[in-house]
């Protein structure tokens, strides 16, 4: 495939190999697999210095820029290293990524020089529309100047925040709703909330309804 080839030219590691690149099955997204090469030694993670090998983890999806509008994954099997400097069994440190975050450096610059673009073209749109005539226009430019950070924070965070913490428990506030509508007042509502979404201790009683 050509994108071994643009990879070779503009994001190469010593020490790696672009082994080959392939299709998802839905079509989706593209898996470049990653192998070191040969004869080359792992470099430990703590003191950044060549040490023997121990054994391999499992492997891991390493998040790329995308290209032509597929998700490009770089997929890599971590080695352990036997550091004996460090005295301990650490993984390797690998070039393209930083610790345990699964974005590849080369695209959290790409989503950190992106942010600064939208900063300055939000701001641009904002200031333009906002001396039209047309007031629905206005009305948006107003909304987005009042949410400015929070719309930006999604790419400065480079992915590494999931609006998933807040989903989970908003699914469990609705779905506690849902069962509440033979209750009578908001304060029982709110203990039924108490105990859902805190996990609250329940009285033991004779009979269970659901």
């Amino acid at each position: 495939m050509e994108l071994i080839t643009i990879l070779n030219r503009c994001h190469r590691f010593r020490g790696f190999v672009y082994q080959h690149a392939y299709f998802s099955a839905d079509k989706k997204s593209i898996a470049v697999a990653v192998r070191p090469s040969k004869g080359s030694a792992a470099v430990c993670s703590r003191c950044h210095l060549p040490a023997p090998g121990y054994d391999q983890l499992a492997e891991r999806r390493f998040e790329f820029i995308p290209l032509w509008g597929f998700l490009v994954f770089l997929l890599y099997t971590m080695r352990r290293v036997d550091c004996r400097r460090c005295g301990v069994v650490a993984v390797e440190e690998v070039p393209r990524g930083d610790g345990k975050r699964t974005l590849t450096k080369a695209y959290m610059l790409f989503l950190a020089r992106w942010a600064r673009r939208l900063c300055r073209f939000l701001d641009e749109w904002c200031r333009q529309t906002m001396r039209s005539r047309i007031e629905p226009m206005k009305k948006i430019a107003r909304s987005l100047r009042q949410h400015r950070e929070l719309i930006l924070n999604y790419f400065r965070a480079q992915k590494l925040i999931s609006s998933g913490v807040v989903e989970g428990p908003n699914n469990k506030a609705k779905v506690t709703m849902r069962k509440s509508y033979g209750f009578r007042t908001y304060r029982v509502l709110e203990l039924a909330l108490y105990h859902s979404l805190g996990k609250l201790p329940e009285p033991v009683s004779t009979h269970d309804f659901f």
